[in-house]
């Protein structure tokens, strides 16, 4: 497995910036008393993709979704928690991640998602990454790993 581990520097090819805050790398080497922590994805307008998931599925619209990527989803309460772990207890200047312990297909979670909210699974398309037009390629294996973060704040999100 190809998880990404905290001192790895991404080098993405486009930073979008929502905020006065800058990237994470900036962070790092600024020397800022400031904890740089890394969240598994997030959607347009910060809407979880869970609920854009469901919010698609109850309209009746068909999702594709991969079965060739890795995700590390986080359960947005240990997200919270964590945060506010990070920054009571993180070290300045330090990168953590914070994700779920588990990983899954984007595919693999809809199914889960739709099972738990009875909803159509039929509507869920399996594709392959190959198959989709994308800006920029994002590697196979996206998961996150959080060794350092819960060796560093002893807390282990669901």
């Amino acid at each position: 497995m190809n998880r990404v581990y905290e001192t790895f520097q991404s080098k993405p090819e486009v930073i979008i910036v929502y905020s006065d805050i800058p990237p994470i790398e900036a962070i790092r080497v600024s020397g800022m008393n400031t904890v740089a922590i890394r969240v598994s994805l997030r959607t347009e307008a910060f809407v979880s993709f869970a609920d854009l998931l469901i919010s698609k599925l109850h309209q009746g619209q068909h999702v594709s979704l991969f079965t060739d990527q890795i995700r590390t989803p986080t359960y947005v309460i240990d997200t919270a928690c964590g945060l506010e772990q990070a920054a009571l207890h993180g070290s300045p200047g330090e990168i953590y991640h914070l994700a779920g312990p588990e990983t899954i297909s984007r595919y693999g979670f809809a199914v889960k998602l739709a099972s738990v909210f009875n909803l159509p699974e039929s509507l869920l398309k399996p594709c392959s990454m190959d198959d989709a037009a994308a800006i920029a390629r994002r590697p196979r294996d996206a998961s996150l790993l959080i060794t350092k973060f819960t060796e560093s704040f002893h807390f282990t999100p669901r």
